[in-house]
């Protein structure tokens, strides 16, 4: 591969370069291929006015061995379309897709919204005969936003706000809303907070004191103003769906915007004799403005590794027919011996799927010994060229350290601890998706004040009838026992100094960063603890994210006539990564198997200190 020089370069080499293989061409004046087959070609040039533009940019792109195609019927911007559509790498959009009407540019939002709510990123050039790209944005970023309310939905509930119709009626009447410009909506929806403090905000604000309810609430009114002014300015939906993530910039160069699975830029169509225009000077601008980080563009270039080698082909990979065959017995067995249905399959696929995706990272990690290998030396020069505009600094400590670092990402607000939390909950764990509880698991009470870790063996935890029907686990079916670490909350500065011993968990929710501890922090011993874990799991509970994956155990509780089991709920909301799970299995595993010594304490620990 070419050498990087900058950070900038390694943007452009794997979302664009190494991405970007086809490419499609929406235009209702464009004409395409079938055009071509069945028509008149002076016929065709007569009907499709922007022909010689199709023509230059189909060159364009074929020159850079680009496969290319055009798509100029629009009958329905449905689901169908939006499928054909985003197998493209590269889409390059015309603004206005209705014939006879220069000015609608509904069907192309409406393609720029499918194509963000698909699981493919695509990387859309939106290219038109305006000269207004910053309106442009503005119309394609409030539709990708949504969450836009009226003033009901966002007021109603304020103490002391009334007759809202009486004061919007006013602030009609004196045209307030003439001062929400499209700088204005720009900044609210990169920035609602920032955008409400501005000077053009306070401006507005001033505007309608007069109309508005207290002081206090004025800010909420210029708020309810800027929602409504949306509405009816693009035209769109209000009610209670909340707003996506959105990112981007509405400057007078490369304007762009990331929403979901799709990145924009926009593009004013070449007015000049040649018409051409190269595309990809804009659309690389955008990606240098949007700035990913290090770890977007590993994952990038990952993925572009993996959709240009053909692994499902791979004899070095895959089975023999002995094991293929050894596959279809443990199928045809585990379908036998248990339950039978979709229970039984599958746990065989999920089992065979654990093993395809270890033979597939085998194969990517192959490539790491290599130097020379695409993967490695492109994580090595990005690597390279975020320390060379780094610079070195061998004096600074820890402290100054995490400081450049966060100036370097353009951070701010942020404390050093939340910056080596975030770094070691990327390293040791992960959202739990659901499935059953394993080694691993992080639970929590339904108060969220209780914290454990699952160090039951993974293989016990499959949710399957025990093969040995003398045992406990036989006995207890379709109950399973269920080990579990108590873990203990600590403090941020004791957990991050003592993080390398390996028994803390590092873990968000709810945006709240925790500090947990697997040992107890007097005896440095772990707090096993054994419940019996009910089969069914609780209902998903999609309203409360924490709380989507809930599972009912039992947990044994003395009293003086003997011992009961206390229902109770723990819900599933991180997962270990497999390395960091074990670590803590094999802690319980010799917390359970240690052996006791009788030696004999004489003095405290006070009097020990104060020996020489």
């Amino acid at each position: 591969m070419t050498k990087l020089t900058s950070y900038d370069e390694a943007v452009v080499h794997t979302f664009r370069e190494r991405a970007v293989r086809s490419a499609i061409l929406i235009d209702d004046m464009f004409p395409c291929y079938r055009d071509l087959i069945d028509g008149d070609l002076e016929a065709i040039k007569r009907e499709y006015r922007d022909w010689e533009e199709a023509r230059n940019l189909l060159s364009f792109l074929h020159e850079r061995h680009i496969l290319c195609d055009i798509e100029n019927r629009i009958d329905e911007v449905g689901e169908p379309f939006i499928e054909r559509v985003r197998k493209s790498d590269l889409v390059v959009l015309d603004w206005n897709l209705k014939k006879g009407d220069d000015l609608d540019c509904s069907d192309a939002v409406r393609v720029l919204d499918g194509l963000s709510r698909s699981k493919h990123f695509n990387l859309v050039v939106v290219y038109t005969k305006s000269k207004d790209l910053q309106a442009a944005w503005a119309q394609a970023a409030a539709q990708l936003r949504g969450g836009w309310k009226t003033k009901d939905g966002l007021l109603a509930r304020l103490p002391g706000i009334s007759n809202l119709d009486d004061i919007f009626d006013a602030l009609e009447e004196c045209k307030a809303e003439e001062l929400v410009t499209v700088g204005i909506v720009s900044d609210y929806i990169l920035d609602a907070r920032g955008a409400l403090t501005s000077h053009a905000a306070k401006a507005i604000e001033q505007h309608v004191a007069e109309n508005s309810p207290e002081k206090k609430f004025r800010r909420q009114v210029v708020e309810a103003l800027i929602h409504r002014v949306i509405e009816k300015r693009f035209g769109l939906a209000v009610g209670d769906d909340h707003p996506r993530m959105l990112e981007g910039a509405n400057g007078d160069v490369n304007p762009w915007l990331r929403c979901g699975s799709v990145f924009v830029t926009f593009v004013s169509k070449s007015t000049d004799a040649a018409g051409k225009l190269n595309i990809f000077e804009c659309l690389d601008g955008a990606l240098k403005a949007w700035k990913p980080n290090i770890l977007q563009l590993l994952v990038s270039e990952l993925q572009n590794e993996l959709e240009q080698n053909s692994y499902a082909f791979d004899g070095a990979i895959w089975p023999s027919d002995a094991l293929k065959a050894g596959w279809i017995f443990h199928l045809l067995k585990a379908t036998a011996d248990g339950e039978g249905g979709d229970a039984s399959v599958d746990h065989v696929v999920a089992g065979i799927n654990g093993r395809i995706i270890e033979a597939l990272e085998s194969a990517v990690s192959a490539q790491m010994a290599d130097r020379d290998s695409t993967l490695l030396s492109f994580g090595r020069q990005a690597a390279k060229v975020i320390l060379e505009e780094a610079g070195t600094k061998p004096d600074e400590n820890e402290a100054e350290r995490v400081e450049r670092a966060k100036e370097l990402v353009g951070v701010s607000g942020l404390q050093s601890q939340d910056v080596l939390h975030s770094l070691n909950e990327y390293l040791s764990s992960d959202r739990f998706r659901g499935g059953h509880i394993t080694t691993g698991t992080i639970l929590c009470c339904e108060r969220a004040d209780e914290w454990f870790v699952c160090v039951s063996p993974a293989c016990d935890m499959v949710p399957r009838l025990p093969a040995d029907d003398m045992s406990w686990m036989w006995d207890l079916y379709p109950n399973r026992p269920l080990y579990l670490l108590r873990l203990e909350s600590c403090g941020a500065k004791s957990a991050l100094a003592t993080a390398e011993r390996g028994v803390q968990v590092f873990i968000t929710m709810q945006k709240r960063r925790l500090y947990l501890r697997a040992i107890d922090g007097t005896t440095k011993q772990p707090r096993p603890m054994t419940c019996f874990l009910r089969e069914q799991p609780l209902p998903r509970d999609t309203g409360t994210p924490w709380k989507e994956f809930g599972f009912v155990v039992y947990d044994a509780v003395g009293t003086k006539s003997g011992v009961e089991l206390k229902e109770r709920c723990l819900y599933a909301v991180a997962q270990l990564r497999p390395a960091y799970a074990a670590r803590l299995l094999h802690l319980a595993g010799s917390h359970t198997s240690r052996v006791g010594v009788d030696f004999i304490k004489f003095g405290s620990d006070e009097e020990k200190a104060k020996e020489p």
